[in-house]
């Protein structure tokens, strides 16, 4: 079988006699601040079609998050079954951080539906990645998969079942890790900021990214860096592999380690999620010099020891180039993008006409790559079906000259 017919044979179980069964995987949600966010996140998860064998909450907020989740238990007839206290000093030289945790756990039951497990933090703030390896590795997640959300997320009905199938098809052709999901982004707030931010630029961002590049990495079968947001992970793999915390660029990291390890990670698009994206200039500019930031750590920390690790030729030039790709190619030609033009015609190196050619060219090429993510969605998933193109236009020209600059 050739590995475009295997892939669709992965992506595409769920349209098959899959036996998934709810006992299989749980789902665990690490949060902050989101009282906004959590209740459709909670909602949404209850609502699968293929519901999990339990709802893991790990909470370290200081507004109204855990108020939220309450509501949606008594709309849904929970009653608290156990509670305790959990004290534990984790060590820098076993966990990544020295940490002294302290966890309020509560457990919540009612009939016909997965009980709900909440871990509200009082000591040490542990963050996400901490977090979750310390559920991992403690056994509180003792499912053979796992299914790792971030807050904002709402993903469709059949989200869980999709991946599901996929990543238990994937075990005859791959030593698989994870398989992630499709991002829909969406603003978190309301407004004519948010939109141009989240509704028009990030959404044109995220689809260019899932068609172009990350579809390409199935193919590499090396994967630059993994949406975190929704992933589902094979649990003893996760436990024996955790995230890093020695990088902003968690994602990338947890994926670079994962490959050096003989691992692969696989993206599904036909699994639809709606992601509540940073809907400020402020916020966004927070997230840029992270992003910036953290492939430089994570190249310096592992990028040629990942390189090094990976036996097979041909695997260590695939992920040579994606590494080389989002650690220099990328972020040197946004910042030449940003003044270069600008700054080579000020000195006369280059005439008016060549800068303002790079410019149209780059235009051209980013529009293209737009438009053909739209007709590639469209085949798929049916809110890119209705898209008038006025609107696509719109969201493109917001992507391009507003969301691209910070």
């Amino acid at each position: 079988m050739d590995k475009e017919n295997r892939l669709d044979e992965i992506l595409l179980a769920y349209r098959k006699n899959c036996i998934a069964d709810s006992s299989e995987y749980s789902t665990v949600t690490s949060m902050g601040n989101e009282e906004h966010t959590i209740q459709a996140h909670l909602e949404a998860i209850l609502q699968q079609t293929l519901p999990p064998k339990e709802i893991h909450l790990f909470i370290e907020a200081k507004d109204r998050t855990y108020d939220r989740i309450m509501e949606v238990l008594k709309n849904y007839g929970y009653t608290k079954r156990f509670e305790d206290i959990i004290e534990e000093h984790l060590k820098e030289d076993e966990w990544g951080w020295d940490k002294h945790l302290i966890v309020k756990l509560e457990r919540y039951s009612t009939n016909g539906k997965p009980d709900v497990i909440i871990y509200r933090s009082i000591g040490d703030v542990l963050g996400k990645g901490l977090s979750i390896n310390w559920l991992v590795r403690k056994g509180y997640i003792n499912t053979p998969y796992f299914l790792q959300f971030d807050a904002d997320a709402d993903p469709e009905k059949d989200f869980a079942r999709k991946l599901l199938c996929s990543i238990k098809e994937a075990e005859k052709y791959y030593n698989i890790a994870g398989i992630y999901g499709y991002a829909h982004e969406v603003a978190e707030k309301d407004g004519l900021e948010a939109k141009l931010i989240a509704d028009y630029g990030y959404n044109i961002y995220k689809r260019v990214s899932h068609v172009i590049f990350r579809n390409a990495w199935n193919y590499f079968e090396f994967c630059g860096t993994m949406e975190g947001t929704h992933i589902m992970f094979k649990t003893d793999v996760y436990k024996k592999i955790p995230r890093p915390l020695d990088t902003l660029a968690g994602d990338m990291a947890h994926s670079w380690e994962l490959h050096s390890r003989g691992y692969v990670v696989l993206e599904n698009i036909y699994a639809f999620d709606t992601v509540r994206e940073i809907s400020s200039f402020k916020g966004i500019i927070k997230q840029r010099l992270k992003w910036n930031s953290g492939p430089i750590q994570n190249l310096y920390i592992r990028g040629f020891q990942t390189i090094k690790r990976i036996n097979n030729f041909h695997q260590k030039l695939k992920a040579a180039f994606v590494i080389g790709y989002i650690s220099f190619v990328s972020p040197i030609y946004q910042s030449f993008w940003l003044i270069g033009p600008t700054v080579l015609y000020l000195t006369d190196v280059w005439k008016l006409h060549q800068s303002l050619g790079f410019y149209v060219i780059d235009f051209l090429i980013h529009l293209g790559a737009a438009i053909y993510a739209k007709k590639y969605l469209s085949k798929i998933h049916e809110i890119y079906k209705n898209e008038k193109w006025t609107e696509f236009l719109k969201k493109f020209l917001s992507f391009y000259f507003i969301f691209r600059i910070p």
